[in-house]
């Protein structure tokens, strides 16, 4: 369950933070008809999103599940990659990728960020 909820919130995360500020100011504002008219509402849940993801993360994990996890789940940087930029074995940065996303999994659904249509309702 955890490791679905990890891949979920991920790829939430991603997408949000691919959009440019025009795109994200698009998801701020809803439309709502009240009896005086139009009135405009705005939210950030999207932005809310994703500093709350980055703050759980930075909150579960430790500095070096932290800086694994960006490179490997978020940048998508390849383990070897990562390895020879950590001066690691490729082994060690696979076994703290899964870790950190048992561990992100986790925090997530204790957060409230999963399931991610809840959060959005």
């Amino acid at each position: 369950m955890y490791n679905e909820a990890f891949r979920q919130c991920l790829a939430r995360y991603c997408q949000l933070r691919e959009l440019e500020l025009d795109e994200l100011r698009r998801w701020w504002v809803t439309i709502v008809s009240t009896p005086a008219g139009l009135r405009r509402i705005y939210s950030n849940r999207a932005i809310d999103y994703v500093v709350d993801f980055d703050l759980i993360a930075r909150r579960a994990l430790s500095r070096w599940e932290w800086v694994v996890m960006q490179a490997y789940h978020v940048r998508q940087i390849p383990a070897r990659e990562c390895a020879r930029v950590f001066g690691v074995d490729e082994m060690a940065v696979i076994a703290l990728a899964q870790q950190a996303a048992e561990k992100m999994g986790r925090a997530l659904v204790l957060g409230g960020l999963w399931p991610v249509k809840r959060y959005f309702a």
